[in-house]
């Protein structure tokens, strides 16, 4: 990590988010890992000192106690999800999966086919966002700035998922309304255009600084290059508001789950619990360019009331449909597993 780049962040800010990404990429630490369930280290956040914080979607990280604290066994879970996955493939429909969990208040988790790579595709519009934001902190009025929309090319016209709402040809928006098009309509115009226009101001550095201070070095001279693993730092640092401020992290992950893509992690989880995600999908061409499969990607936090849990479902195989068939079945196995911990009232 590199937070020493951010000279704009105060030193306590900096001194937070580096202890969390660094617990987090350590799974707080091979200590923890072999600590019995009984006396795993509770966490501390901001909620815990304040019945009401006026925040929906972000708890700070305040600190890691060494009192222990209830802490589920997922092992079985586990083996359950990867039970079902194992199924999906004989059926066909599924060539590959990785799945990341983790039980935020728990800091319990697991990964399944953890160093398997995907092409990310739409789930770039996650760190364009925060790229944005994190400009905004030092001038706001970068949120103002307006971008014209053409109409062509339409990078939407061919997509396997398409929003009914798109960007009018012929019209100006802010950066802010091209972000609200990007994340909650997943746009790719908007996120072309929002790309552009980072570069115009000279400000690309910024994206590839946040790339940095996470530790994520993504190849890009091959589309499959994201991991469940590497893709959920960026959910994490967004609940903890450990790399943009609060307001801006509470904003992006309100976006998020304001979404109209009602597949994947969100069809296996009941429609009263928030859920803020994003997808990606890509085509997978033979030799001759011709589509012979897709991938899905699909992460999010899913709000369990008191217990949110961070889920990042990577897929390769038959058909989108396929797919979203298959993240939605274990967005559901995790959500039951979750409740059966947590059970409420």
């Amino acid at each position: 990590m590199h937070m020493e780049r951010r000279p704009q962040r105060s030193l306590l800010k900096a001194s937070v988010a580096g202890f969390v990404l660094g617990a987090v990429m350590a799974g707080l630490c091979t200590y923890f890992f072999f600590l019995p369930s009984s006396q795993m280290p509770r966490v501390v956040r901001e909620s815990d000192f304040a019945s009401s914080t006026g925040y929906e979607f972000t708890d700070p990280l305040i600190t890691v106690s060494t009192g222990s604290a209830n802490s589920p066994d997922y092992a079985a879970l586990q083996a359950q999800v990867q039970d079902y996955l194992n199924k999906q493939e004989q059926t066909g429909g599924l060539a590959s999966a990785s799945v990341r969990f983790s039980d935020i208040e728990a800091t319990e988790s697991f990964t399944i086919n953890p160093d398997e790579e995907y092409d990310p595709a739409s789930l770039t519009k996650i760190p364009l966002a925060m790229a944005y934001y994190d400009l905004a902190e030092s001038d706001p009025s970068v949120l103002s700035q307006t971008i014209y929309y053409s109409g062509t090319p339409d990078l939407d016209a061919n997509e396997q998922i398409e929003s009914s709402t798109q960007l009018t040809p012929g019209q100006t928006y802010t950066v802010e309304e091209m972000i609200e098009h990007m994340i909650k309509y997943s746009d790719n115009n908007a996120e072309q255009l929002l790309a552009d226009h980072l570069s115009q101001i000279g400000q690309l550095n910024v994206l590839s600084t946040l790339y940095d201070d996470l530790g994520i070095e993504p190849d890009t001279s091959t589309p499959d290059n994201t991991t469940v693993g590497s893709y959920s730092l960026f959910l994490r640092v967004l609940f903890n508001a450990t790399y943009l401020d609060r307001d801006y992290s509470e904003q992006l992950l309100q976006l998020l789950s304001e979404g109209d893509f009602a597949q994947g992690i969100r069809a296996g989880v009941p429609s009263s619990v928030p859920v803020a995600e994003k997808f990606g999908d890509a085509r997978i061409p033979n030799a001759q360019g011709v589509q012979v499969g897709a991938e899905l990607q699909n992460c999010g936090i899913i709000y369990y009331p008191d217990h949110p849990y961070i889920l990042c479902i990577m897929t390769k195989g038959a058909s989108v449909a396929d797919l979203e068939q298959t993240i939605a079945g274990v967005s559901k196995l995790i959500y039951q597993n979750v409740s059966a911990h947590y059970p409420q009232g």
